[in-house]
């Protein structure tokens, strides 16, 4: 049994002849921080794209507190507590700062309608991550 929060195991991905991931491995245990590091175009965004659900490889396993999944999702990985910022930022612009900030809780809970008061209210308190104890 390994503590590992998360696990990529032999991950690849291509886009049209492109090898973007080729038999990539990481393992994350609980309390570490890692970073990627690499030039434009090796892989970054594409792997964490795979770990947040919203990319799926075309081989390997992604792995969330010991649970495989065969086809990641993005809401999936949002109820495992991944988070992802991406360089991209991918906001909603037709929405507030506190709409953005609150809009994974709403989803994760698949709130049908909006509370106004607990958006303000998480707004306030800062983010998920935050306020789960991801990080402090």
């Amino acid at each position: 049994m390994t503590d590992a929060v998360l696990e990529v195991r032999n991950i690849s991905k291509a886009y049209e002849g492109v090898q973007a991931l080729k038999d990539v491995s990481l393992t994350i245990g609980r309390g570490e921080i890692h970073c990627l590091v690499g030039e434009n175009g090796s892989g970054k965004s594409t792997l964490i794209k795979c770990i947040g659900g919203v990319v799926a490889p075309d081989s390997g396993q992604v792995i969330i507190g010991g649970r495989s999944f065969e086809r990641l999702q993005a809401i999936d990985a949002i109820r495992e507590g991944i988070q992802v910022i991406y360089q991209d930022l991918s906001l909603y612009p037709n929405v507030t700062v506190a709409e953005n900030i609150s809009l994974n809780q709403f989803v994760e809970r698949r709130t049908s309608f909006v509370d106004w008061r607990e958006v303000r209210a998480i707004a306030a308190r800062g983010t998920w991550a935050e306020r789960s104890g991801a990080i402090s």
